[in-house]
């Protein structure tokens, strides 16, 4: 059932070139305000510019930009002349918020990570779990309080198997594509809604309609401060193989913020802060410097994937679903305002798993994961 897993590669680069020839209708400065960089000590920047020396522009309907989202992108764009695009206007009226709202993410990520010797309670043998893949988000301003979100996902799981187990090695992916959008109800109020149609299969022999699925939501962000952000919504997906339509609930919460002469900045210790979005994931992180961050975290991912038996065997049809939760402690450095890296080491905490070789009849290995150890490496690039 092993296909080559260049199939998903191929499909990444053809994505990926569509996504680049529109690259000039998706300024990266808007980027940076979506993923922004984390605070700075004493307001820098991480170009070493002084925020309070760059001429931003002067209107009443503008938010102050805070002193620790200014890339040295942004800083040579606040020296020029007020800009009147819809990109300038949307940064205007809500870069403070869109800087705030979340924990920074490149606009292109290509991840690895690997899961040594994994075991499922009560069930013979292990496996060894390989996940690789590249996650990709294009927000493009569409007026002075809203925006549209392009992207695209190509990810894979590859399962080795030892010879004690009942199952062969199989290779699942998820490749599709992201559309959203993003609109400002007023100054304090976001709300967001996505959804990823795309194929969540191994591929084998053809395409089914059980091979797609459509990952969703709807997010609501409530600002009551700078340093505080309050998140409601609803999700599909099958990260909970029983529960595909959970709430979400969240906070993100700059910890150590205080009010600075440019506005909302970082205490004397660096900056920390909390990202909570229930029911996925929560983290607590400190940046001792501009371009540097240290985070410790929960995160639960997994889902649901259609697969088949040889041809040999009549292509016989089933869904496994994956799940693990995890521990992690980990590192974000950015290069430039470029390229970035992170890394992650932590621990299998729990997930339900249920896999199958799709034949009629098969007795499934199902049951929560064990404690195992996890690393994981993701390279980033912004413009």
């Amino acid at each position: 059932m092993r296909h080559p897993s260049a199939r998903v590669v191929l499909v990444a680069c053809l994505l990926a070139a569509t996504a680049a020839a529109q690259a000039p209708d998706s300024p990266r400065g808007f980027a940076d305000s979506r993923h922004n960089l984390a605070p700075s000590h004493g307001g820098g920047t991480p170009g070493g510019l002084d925020p309070a020396s760059i001429d931003q522009p002067n209107t009443s309907e503008s938010e102050p930009t805070p002193s620790w989202s200014v890339s040295r992108f942004d800083a040579e764009r606040f020296r020029q002349d007020p800009d009147y695009s819809l990109y300038g206007m949307f940064q205007q009226a809500h870069g403070t918020f869109m800087a705030g709202m979340a924990r920074y993410e490149p606009m292109i990520s290509i991840d690895l990570g690997v899961y040594p010797n994994m075991r499922i309670k009560n069930e013979p043998g292990s496996f060894d779990l390989l996940r690789y893949g590249i996650d990709a988000d294009f927000p493009i301003a569409l007026s002075p309080d809203g925006y549209l979100l392009l992207g695209f996902y190509a990810n894979a799981r590859d399962y080795d198997f030892t010879s004690s187990t009942t199952l062969a090695d199989e290779e699942v992916y998820a490749v599709g594509l992201k559309f959203g959008f993003g609109a400002f109800l007023d100054e304090n109020t976001l709300l967001q809604v996505e959804t990823q149609p795309g194929i969540w299969s191994d591929m084998d022999s053809g395409l089914h309609h059980e091979d797609y699925d459509f990952p969703s939501s709807a997010l609501m962000t409530f600002r009551t401060t700078d340093a505080l952000f309050w998140k409601a919504g609803v999700r599909y997906n099958q990260i909970f193989e029983d529960a595909p339509w959970l709430p979400y609930l969240g906070v993100s919460w700059h910890i150590t913020a205080m009010m600075t002469p440019e506005g909302m900045g970082p205490g004397d210790s660096g900056s920390w802060r909390l990202d909570v979005l229930l029911p996925e994931y929560a983290e607590l992180s400190w940046w001792p410097a501009p371009d540097t961050g240290y985070q410790w975290g929960f995160e639960v991912d997994g889902g649901e994937y259609h697969v088949r038996t040889s041809a040999a065997t009549g292509n016989q049809r089933d869904d496994i679903h994956v799940q693990e939760v995890t521990t992690y402690l980990g590192m974000t450095h950015r290069m430039s305002d470029t390229f970035s890296i992170r890394a992650r080491a932590g621990a299998t905490l729990a997930g339900n798993n249920d896999l199958t070789n799709g034949a009629n009849g098969f007795t499934k290995v199902d049951g929560a994961l064990d404690h195992g150890f996890f690393a994981s490496v993701s390279f980033g690039i912004d413009w």
